[in-house]
């Protein structure tokens, strides 16, 4: 799991996982992934503001709590840095929308287009938010 504060320096580059996902996905991926965080990006987290950047949990395990366990535990920690508002982007047909309903979180606006169908393979995401 990634989350990012109003105070975080860019932390992927330091992320192991996400260096070596990159590697494995190739130069033309890796800029339309690029491509697609920087337009998606938060422009500026507010010193309250909260962005679950990623949440993921292996195939075998879903369907066990992890998630859950993972949402909360990333609550708790934005709380504990005086957050007030956490929001993440997920993919319309992501069947964790219904976790980060369950959490709370309600669809603030939806979003997609050719850029994103190009950059993650589908159009269709939601900008999901909850106040904590």
């Amino acid at each position: 799991m990634m989350i990012k504060f109003q105070d975080d320096n860019d932390r992927a580059a330091q992320d192991p996982i996400f260096c070596e996902t990159l590697s494995r996905v190739g130069c033309w991926r890796t800029c339309r992934l690029g491509c697609m965080g920087w337009a998606l990006r938060h422009s500026r987290l507010g010193a309250a503001e909260c962005f679950v950047d990623k949440v993921c949990v292996t195939a075998e395990y879903r369907g066990r709590g992890i998630g859950n366990a993972l949402v909360g535990r990333a609550e708790t920690a934005a709380r504990q840095r005086g957050c007030t508002t956490m929001s993440l982007y997920v993919r319309r047909n992501n069947r964790a929308v219904r976790l980060y309903e369950r959490h709370g979180y309600v669809i603030t606006h939806s979003f997609g287009g050719c850029f994103t169908q190009c950059a993650t393979g589908t159009r269709d995401w939601y900008n999901m938010e909850k106040q904590l």
